[in-house]
């Protein structure tokens, strides 16, 4: 019977020996990971800098398998491969991208990166997110006076006058010019919506306004509208 109880007592110890060893191990490699993948980020960057961003998606995807809990070190992981994905013009799996570094950031936090997605989701056509990104950024955007807000603001007047919303659209268009008065794109876009609520003068100032500054369309508008 003892000789039975010791042969057990010896299994259990060497059990706990294996055990022991696997967590070490798993520690180890938990530990290690993040070193890894802050080097590969780092190449990444230099990658992306140099154009060569094939490579650069390659060893942010390698980081990105290795960073696990690290919210933020995961969060910058992305929003470098939303980028590179942007200049490899794959701005699906770089929306993808950008979605899930928000989602890992505090409210309020990085709000550039949310401006940044209403510029990819209006540049793929999806001009309700796109709108719904901003009526969501904007109030915080104003608490923290952010540098994009004017180009914020005349991105919602234009995708409000896409929609025919001439009013809400010369709001936000106001807005912007009066955060930045010489935005040639606020100005052309605003010239349509003082056309749409019926004030076509005001219209070809802005219009004139915005081919001075270098708007490209805005000089062949104020030919054609403005005779």
């Amino acid at each position: 019977m003892g000789a039975k109880v010791g042969n057990f007592g010896l299994r259990m110890v060497f059990m706990g020996v294996f055990i022991c060893s696997f967590c070490f191990s798993s520690l180890w490699a938990q530990l290690d990971s993040i070193p890894r993948a802050e080097k590969l980020l780092k190449s990444a960057v230099g990658d992306y800098d140099g154009a060569r961003y094939e490579l650069a998606e390659q060893q942010l995807g390698e980081a990105i398998k290795l960073c696990g809990a690290e919210k933020s070190l995961c969060e910058i992981l992305h929003y470098y491969r939303a980028l590179t994905r942007a200049r490899m013009q794959r701005l699906p799996a770089a929306l993808e991208d950008l979605s899930t570094a928000i989602a890992l950031l505090n409210a309020g936090e990085k709000l550039h990166y949310r401006f940044l997605q209403a510029e990819w989701q209006h540049t793929e056509r999806q001009n309700a997110a796109a709108l719904q990104t901003l009526e969501q950024l904007l109030p915080l955007a104003e608490q923290q006076k952010s540098d994009f807000l004017p180009d914020a603001y005349a991105l919602q007047g234009q995708l409000l006058l896409q929609q025919n919303k001439a009013r809400p659209a010369l709001v936000a268009l106001n807005r912007a010019l009066e955060l930045r008065a010489e935005l040639p794109k606020a100005l052309y876009y605003r010239a349509f919506a003082f056309y749409a609520v019926g004030a076509p003068d005001k219209a070809c100032a802005d219009l004139h306004a915005a081919a001075q500054l270098g708007q490209p369309e805005a000089q062949a508008a104020a030919a054609k509208y403005c005779k």
